[in-house]
């Protein structure tokens, strides 16, 4: 588990980096713990102004 909601919010390509590493080691579960770092369409208000993750994302 990783809580990327305190601190920095990690970029895309280091949270696929983080996956790849993890596949390595023959771990087969990653979770993420956010809060407020995923900025949805109905309340996009929620998410910090910066560095927010889509839902795509």
């Amino acid at each position: 588990m990783d809580d990327i909601s305190r601190g920095p919010i990690p970029s895309l390509e280091y949270m696929k980096y983080q996956i790849r590493r993890i596949a390595e080691l023959k771990i087969n579960t990653l979770t993420y713990y956010t809060e407020y770092v995923v900025r949805s369409e109905k309340h996009p208000e929620f998410a910090p102004p910066t560095g927010a993750l889509s839902i795509a994302e």
